[in-house]
């Protein structure tokens, strides 16, 4: 078994939350540097995160609508740079999305966001986010109060000037969760063979810094590291994709805490 993108299983519900507001922030402060360095392809070079706080702040009071009449509120501007922070991949587009916002052009905000959201060109969405609440809340336990989470989002906010507000209130989801909880079995993985467990140093949804967790917590994990940026690593580069499959088609275990670089 290989799994990519790991998460660790221990950890408490409220700390899970905490661990996703760091690692999109951490993701966002890649993406910054990676801006200042590329001045020629971001327009918002000279502040990225100043940029974005900005255009969200605008939003809020005058959102700006296109031809169709779709307007890209702060919460669609939100939506988009964390589906940047999925992939490198994008973050050029990031870039320019907030160029063309500040001459009134919202295209690339609905693009980077219907993205994540998988919208359908009819407007339709299909059940993704459904599936991931329904998922996420009946694994949850250990859960905060809304009094708590409105707390939190205030200290989050302030440690995490993008994300932290967003993942606190997103809490609530699953705090009002009208179904049962079923909380998974945590444990070693007695008798299993070695399970590697992959973890990408820049990712933003299942930071890396618990991928050695997953590793020790099952017992027989293998931790492979993959030095770049969006989420998950496999089959990013060919140091990945042939420590992988080299593993579940030739059963070579990759050599103890292999890591691969960010582009090879």
């Amino acid at each position: 078994m290989v799994l990519d993108g790991a998460i660790d299983p221990k950890q408490g519900y409220i700390a899970g939350a905490e661990s996703q507001a760091s690692g999109f922030q951490h993701a966002f402060n890649n993406f910054a540097a990676w801006c200042k360095q590329n001045k020629s392809t971001c327009p918002i070079a000279n502040d990225p995160q100043g940029e974005v706080l900005k255009a969200m702040e605008d939003a809020r009071t005058n959102p700006i609508t296109d031809s169709s009449g779709r307007t890209a509120t702060a919460g669609m501007i939100m939506v988009a740079v964390s589906s940047a922070m999925y992939t490198q991949q994008y973050w050029a587009p990031l870039a320019q999305t907030f160029g063309l916002l500040k001459q009134g052009d919202p295209r690339g905000v609905f693009i980077l966001a219907d993205a994540y959201t998988e919208r359908q060109s009819d407007g339709t969405y299909n059940n993704l986010f459904d599936v991931f609440d329904t998922v996420s809340c009946a694994d949850a336990q250990n859960l905060p109060s809304l009094t708590e989470i409105r707390q939190l989002q205030s200290e989050w906010r302030k440690k995490y000037p993008l994300f932290g507000a967003g993942m606190a209130t997103g809490m609530i989801s699953c705090v009002v969760w009208p179904n049962q909880h079923d909380p998974y079995p945590t444990g070693k993985a007695v008798g299993a063979p070695p399970i590697v467990v992959v973890g990408t140093t820049g990712d933003p949804a299942t930071p890396y810094a618990q991928t050695a967790k997953l590793a020790s917590m099952l017992g027989v994990g293998e931790v492979l590291t993959w030095k770049g940026e969006g989420h998950t690593a496999y089959p990013q580069t060919k140091c990945i994709s042939n420590a992988v499959d080299g593993y579940l088609i030739d059963l070579k275990t990759p050599p103890p805490n292999t890591v691969c670089p960010a582009k090879s």
